[in-house]
């Protein structure tokens, strides 16, 4: 298989990321490491491991250090939010105590708690248009339950949707004019804001993960050339922004809850025989390691991506309606595949997702899954309580 290349830009606090075309080309002269285990016939990932390395100045050693030391605690999370009959819910991760947060006389269709659970954002069902559903997006103080700010669609983009929360109580949003996407924004909820996006801004903005703490972002940016992509690290207290990866077709970053770890998905090929391909990246040891490879799932929008459990330990790589589970600790263990929608994890070994009866908590050490609420869906893990 064809190795990655390399690549490291830094920038200080005020100053934009080196160009692409100023960028080192960097080839190792260390030591480095290629393992391969050769049992797809079994069922098991094919496994490589890179060393990456040396970086130019030890911009990357330097990060790595600091990042682990000063990222140690693990994420737990003990609630859960959830869709029931048109609104949205919050219940402790063993299902206890569920209580309704919305008020929209059972006409949710979406939603969205921002870091930290103090805010949510949800889309209300407003009417019916060329036969598709028409909503806007409400955003609710959810200490206060005082609603913040309700955006709806224009006469030309009249379809508004939900992306995702960023960091600092902003929310990513776009338009569409039912063809297509129109346009991205930007709400500030602290500052009551709008700002509208281009294109370049809004793809880059969707691929952004934070650590648990605020100290350090990643996202994925394109260079336009030959599909190539740079998985980007940034120090937000200093702004020392390095690229570790650069590679074709990768998508969906995750940082692991302990940070140490970022995971992300690569698509390889042509249709019909394209390939999916979870990379790990350590940032500590600067490796980069192959943990699965398969038929390239369905990538419906919402319907798929990686997460991580509040140990670090597992990654979950869900699709429409069915989830594969690597167990990280070992390199032979192959994948669970479990038939859930919207996965995520209450703890260390503990994933809850949706089914055909209801949300269920699913036992990573035995396999086992039990009903957690019935008649329920769209489970989202929260880190702080609503």
């Amino acid at each position: 298989m064809r190795q990655p290349q390399e690549w490291l830009s830094r920038r200080g606090p005020t100053q934009g990321p080196t160009s692409f075309s100023n960028a080192p080309t960097l080839r190792p002269s260390g030591p480095r490491r290629e393992n391969a285990l050769s049992t797809s016939r079994m069922g098991r990932p094919e496994i490589r491991r890179r060393r990456i390395g040396p970086f130019v100045g030890g911009g990357l050693a330097i990060f790595g250090l600091w990042l682990c030391q000063t990222l140690s605690a693990q994420s737990t999370t003990g609630w859960i939010g959830f869709l029931k009959n048109g609104e949205v819910w919050t219940a402790a991760s063993d299902g206890q105590g569920a209580r309704r947060l919305t008020p929209t006389g059972e006409i949710v269709d979406d939603f969205r708690f921002a870091p930290g659970s103090d805010y949510l954002a949800y889309s209300r069902a407003r009417g019916v248009l060329e036969g598709r559903t028409l909503t806007s997006i409400v955003v609710m103080n959810t200490r206060s339950g005082a609603i913040v700010a309700e955006l709806q669609g224009t006469q030309t983009d009249p379809w508004v949707y939900l992306n995702r929360w960023l960091p600092g109580g902003k929310l990513l949003c776009h338009r569409s004019s039912g063809a297509d996407v129109s346009g991205t924004f930007e709400l500030d909820v602290v500052r009551h804001t709008t700002r509208e996006l281009d294109v370049a801004t809004g793809d880059r903005l969707n691929s952004v993960d934070e650590a648990l703490d605020g100290t350090v972002t990643a996202y994925i940016d394109d260079i336009g050339s030959g599909y190539q992509r740079r998985l980007h690290l940034v120090d937000t207290r200093t702004g020392l922004d390095v690229v570790p990866v650069t590679m074709p077709a990768i998508y969906d970053l995750r940082l692991a809850p302990d940070a140490r770890s970022v995971a992300f998905l690569q698509v390889r090929g042509f249709p019909p025989s394209m390939r999916d391909q979870v990379w790990i990246y350590r940032i500590d040891t600067r490796t980069l390691t192959e943990r699965y490879e398969g038929p390239a799932g369905s990538k419906t929008s919402g319907e798929y991506g990686l997460s991580w459990s509040t140990d670090s330990r597992y990654l979950a790589l869900g699709y429409g309606g069915e989830a594969l589970i690597l167990d990280l600790s070992t390199v032979d263990t192959p994948p669970q595949h479990v038939a859930a929608q919207d996965l995520c994890w209450a703890g260390p070994q503990q994933a809850v997702f949706a089914d055909q009866r209801g949300i269920e908590l699913y036992d990573v050490r035995t396999a086992t899954r039990r009903l957690l609420l019935d008649r329920a869906s769209h489970p989202e893990c929260l880190v702080g309580r609503p």
